[in-house]
């Protein structure tokens, strides 16, 4: 079928037919034809189930000149978990990539010599410090916003941080560390163009008391002069119709939280904007939610735009 899409720019394989813009193929149906007939965009792949070859995929992505959004945390080659060679993607290929959703095992295939701004790395808490350390890090230079699953917080204050010059936006959801160890260590980043600071922190969200975290929020505050902002994950809220829609305190520059719910659903993904798209969460705290945010000085509330 894709064969006979030659105007294909966009592709998102979801192997459980949810938002499936194509139906679910077999990878192999992409690439057993080359070259292929179309150059695309971006390419989404979530399918848990389906096997590849390398071979076959990498000469696919060489196939690829305009791809410039590329999400596969699903990826399986069986190939990368026996421990082989990372697959062929030859140096000249993905030169315009710039947004990369990976799983850290095929991370070191598509670092290499890439110029990427946009970078979600999954993890696991299995994963050794030496699958981290097969990094590209002078890939990392290029970085605008980062989000890490599974990681040590100390491999990343001390090898990872200090490579990305040019981090906006960083989210980390790191292993056995208390919010508020996490927001005192962030000294240790060394980073200078920091502007949000987001933790996810789904094992201990229900018992943190926001009051224990004010000294951590001012400690990241006054170590880190760029940061505007620190939002911190505090579960879902369902709509009428059961949607989930994330929802965050967020810290404009004061210790005092203002907590936002994700105005849209879906709501904003990881690459686009972090502060826009969200409202204060009804109820009790409507008010004062409403009310420091419209304290805030235009200043006070960072836009980022999502990669053209």
């Amino acid at each position: 079928m894709l064969q006979h899409l030659p105007s294909l720019q966009h592709l998102h394989v979801d192997e459980d037919g949810l938002e499936t813009i194509v139906p679910t193929v077999d990878l192999h149906d992409l690439v057993k034809f080359s070259p292929t007939p179309f150059s695309l965009k971006c390419l989404s792949w979530f399918s848990y189930g389906l096997s590849l070859n390398a071979e076959k995929f990498a000469r696919f992505i060489d196939d690829q000149p305009l791809l410039e959004q590329l999400f596969i945390p699903n990826l399986h080659i069986p190939s990368m978990r026996s421990g082989a060679q990372p697959i062929g993607i030859r140096r000249s290929s993905l030169e315009g990539l710039r947004v990369l959703h990976i799983s850290i095992r095929m991370a070191p295939s598509f670092f290499f010599g890439r110029h990427i701004t946009h970078l979600k790395i999954d993890s696991a808490a299995d994963v050794s410090y030496s699958t981290w350390q097969a990094l590209d890090t002078d890939a990392l230079r290029s970085v605008v916003v980062c989000v890490l699953e599974c990681i040590q917080l100390e491999y990343f204050t001390s090898s990872l941080a200090p490579c990305m010059p040019n981090l906006e936006r960083l989210q980390l959801a790191p292993l056995y560390v208390p919010t508020v160890t996490m927001l005192c260590r962030s000294a240790e980043m060394g980073t200078t163009k920091l502007r949000h600071l987001r933790f996810t922190d789904p094992w201990r969200r229900d018992g943190r008391a926001r009051n224990t975290l004010s000294e951590g929020v001012a400690i990241a505050f006054a170590a880190i002069p760029s940061l505007c902002c620190i939002s911190l994950d505090t579960g879902y809220v369902t709509d009428s119709t059961s949607n989930f829609f994330p929802t965050y305190d967020f810290f404009f520059g004061t210790t005092t939280p203002v907590r936002l719910r994700a105005r849209d659903f879906p709501p904003p993904q990881w690459w686009q904007d972090w502060e826009e798209g969200f409202d204060p969460v009804s109820g009790s705290e409507e008010l004062a939610s409403t009310s420091a945010l419209s304290r805030m000085s235009p200043g006070q509330f960072i836009m980022f735009n999502s990669p053209s």
